[in-house]
C-alpha cells in the first residue's frame, strides 16, 4: 500500500518546501487541492494553465523528488446553502 498526503495540511510552506517535507515523511504521493473551498496554496490552477513554463517547473519539482500526484481535490462545502 502506498500513502499520500493532502498538501493543504502544509499550506504554510512554499511548494518546493512542502514537497521536501512530505518526502521526509517517506511519502511519495500527494493529493493537491486545485479548487473549491481551499485557497489552493500549492496549485495555482490559472497560472499553470496559462504558462507552459510554470507547468513544466511544477512537474519538474515533483519529478526531482520522485513524487507523483495521486489526486486533485476540488472540494466544496456540502452544508452550504448555495
Amino acid at each position: 500500500m502506498k500513502l499520500a498526503l493532502c498538501t493543504d495540511v502544509l499550506a504554510d510552506l512554499p511548494f518546493a518546501a512542502m514537497l521536501d517535507k512530505v518526502k521526509s515523511y517517506g511519502i511519495e504521493g500527494v493529493e493537491m487541492t486545485a479548487g473549491g473551498w481551499s485557497p489552493c496554496p500549492h496549485v495555482k490552477t490559472e497560472e499553470l494553465l496559462a504558462s507552459p513554463e510554470k507547468l513544466e517547473k511544477f512537474k519538474q519539482e515533483l519529478a526531482e523528488r520522485e513524487m507523483r500526484i495521486v489526486a486533485l481535490n476540488c472540494s466544496g462545502n456540502p452544508l452550504a446553502p448555495e
